[in-house]
């Protein structure tokens, strides 16, 4: 027959179980601290590349803006210029049909 178990020792039984879970917690625990710690190292390294990063950016827009700047002055300049060309070979036609015509 099966030997019939105490009360006392059935609680004793679900006790050590009990403290076993709760050893386990405490290293799981203890395993969630450490990576919460290595988490938090590595997110202060990204946020000084993210600094790093953000001025980089920043000079690179401020650069290209001077650089636009200079291209729409030398644009302005070349338009101009080209302007002018076209006005005068058209005075210049006007000059060459003037004489064709014997207008002038």
């Amino acid at each position: 027959m099966a030997a019939v178990m105490r009360e006392g020792d059935f609680v004793e039984a679900r006790l050590a179980r009990v403290e076993s879970d709760v050893e386990h917690i405490r290293g799981d625990l203890s395993e969630v601290k450490t990576d919460i710690r290595e988490l938090k190292k590595n997110a202060q390294g990204l946020k000084g590349e993210v600094a790093a990063l953000r001025s980089e950016m920043k000079e690179g827009f401020a650069k290209l803006c001077g650089e636009m700047n200079l291209l729409g002055s030398d644009l302005r300049r070349e338009m101009l210029l080209t302007r002018i060309w076209t006005l005068a070979q058209l005075g210049a036609m006007a000059v060459l049909i003037a004489r064709a015509f014997k207008w002038i």
